[in-house]
């Protein structure tokens, strides 16, 4: 008797869980449906942009759909996890967008965005941020506030500066800082332990920038391109460091500690002033 109670139990907690699932993704469907149609987007159906997971939206794909005007609805898609709005015409993100507080994936690529809002820093769940090749000049300051970002891309921007904040992000692995017009890094970067690969070529340093020092566990450095005139005491510190990308700057000489560091396999150093390499490093050096 006991067990068909039980069996009974079960089956209504069951069949429970199925109607909450399936009202959810209800919802969720309206949601996008609606966010959608706000976007006139005539000839996209939702069931070919969405991807499903757990019984409920999870990834929404508008690549390449001609989007000019990102609508405040996009607020209301709080179900998403992943969010492309790749190669479009957008000039402008909505503060709506930190709303989505559940979201781990945002690609803003090829577009013509020029501000990034502060309310990107509501994104706590945030692990990859993309917006490569926009018209951004600045980093929001609460970027900071997105503890999980893995991978981060300002590549191919305007960006004439970088917010101390930028040292709060301790979960960043990858940071793409090329093609820009930075003039200095602050201090504060040297505290992101778990960086490994920061490219900072094809920018206006005019000095390595020392807070790069810190960064203990760094593997891939890029520096090309800028106008940096020599390498400072010190750099033996990035003692995890395997390739170095320093080609089109003003170095004339390499520091004598480079030659100890045991894990650097590569020294590109192609279009400097140096005149004299050291034997110890003719192996490493592709110039």
């Amino acid at each position: 008797m006991k067990q068909t109670k039980s069996l009974k139990t079960l089956i209504f907690l069951f069949a429970l869980t199925v109607s909450i699932f399936a009202q959810s993704y209800k919802e969720d469907l309206i949601a996008t449906q609606a966010f959608l149609d706000s976007l006139k987007l005539k000839t996209v159906k939702v069931q070919e942009v969405i991807t499903i997971i757990d019984s409920r939206i999870a990834k929404l794909n508008l690549s390449s759909c001609s989007i000019v005007r990102v609508p405040k609805c996009i607020g209301d898609l709080t179900f998403l996890k992943s969010l492309n709005l790749s190669n479009n015409l957008i000039s402008k993100v909505p503060p709506e967008i930190g709303q989505l507080s559940l979201l781990e994936n945002l690609d803003l690529t090829n577009n013509r965005i020029s501000k990034i809002p502060d309310e990107i820093g509501n994104l706590t769940n945030l692990k990859y941020f993309d917006c490569t090749n926009n018209k951004i000049e600045r980093i929001p300051e609460f970027l900071g506030n997105c503890a999980q970002l893995e991978v981060c891309n300002f590549s191919y921007n305007a960006l004439t500066s970088v917010p101390a904040t930028v040292g709060e992000l301790h979960s960043l692995t990858t940071l793409y800082l090329d093609n820009n017009s930075i003039e200095s890094i602050p201090s504060s970067i040297g505290s992101l332990e778990s960086l490994r690969k920061l490219t900072l070529g094809f920018n206006n340093l005019m000095l390595f920038p020392e807070g790069v020092l810190g960064l203990e566990n760094l593997e891939e450095l890029y520096l090309n391109n800028n106008q940096i005139p020599e390498i400072p005491e010190g750099f033996g510190k990035l003692k995890n460091l395997r390739e170095l990308y320093m080609n089109h700057n003003l170095l004339r000489t390499l520091p004598q500690e480079i030659i100890e560091m045991e894990k650097l396999e590569l020294i590109s150093i192609k279009k400097n002033k140096i005149k004299k390499i050291p034997s110890a490093l003719k192996s490493k050096i592709r110039k």
